[in-house]
């Protein structure tokens, strides 16, 4: 009897409800004529079952809801490292694009000088020192520390 369409089939003198599930907020009780007791029962206790269910029912959404939280915090904590290495690796590249061309053009400098004094020196003690002091600030050059070419360049 889910319509409110009167039904044809009960004559004009009976009363009919209808029950529907839109306003239904709790017990309803609805009496006309009857004969003999009336028995209202409620709905039953909750058993030890279905309140281990529920507390496991709980408990199980408080872990879900801290997941949740802790996941969030993570992909935070997760995007400010990863922007702070971002501006870190710029602020090491600039360094390095400061630095650059004492890197690739003292090598090839002190070596030219090595070569020169190796043609034009007389074999002897000074010109093999001037080769090794050339070929030792070609390699200082190359493999220094950029904070110590930036402060002998004074780019600090």
């Amino acid at each position: 009897m889910g319509d409110d369409t009167p039904r044809r089939d009960i004559d004009e003198r009976t009363v009919t409800n209808v029950f529907n599930a839109e306003v239904n907020h709790g017990l309803v009780i609805q009496t006309g004529t009857f004969d003999g007791d009336v028995h209202v029962h409620t709905p039953p206790g909750r058993s030890p079952e279905q309140d281990a269910a529920m507390t496991e029912l709980k408990r199980r959404l408080e872990a879900q809801e801290r997941a949740e939280r802790e996941a969030g915090l993570r992909r935070e904590q997760e995007r400010r490292r990863r922007r702070r290495n971002q501006e870190l690796a710029g602020e090491l590249q600039a360094r390095e694009d400061r630095v650059r061309p004492i890197r690739t053009l003292a090598p090839a400098a002190f070596t030219v000088l090595a070569f020169v004094l190796l043609l034009v020196g007389n074999f002897s003690f000074l010109s093999y020192a001037g080769i090794f002091v050339c070929f030792t600030c070609a390699a200082v050059a190359r493999y220094a520390p950029t904070s110590v070419l930036e402060e002998f360049l004074g780019k600090k």
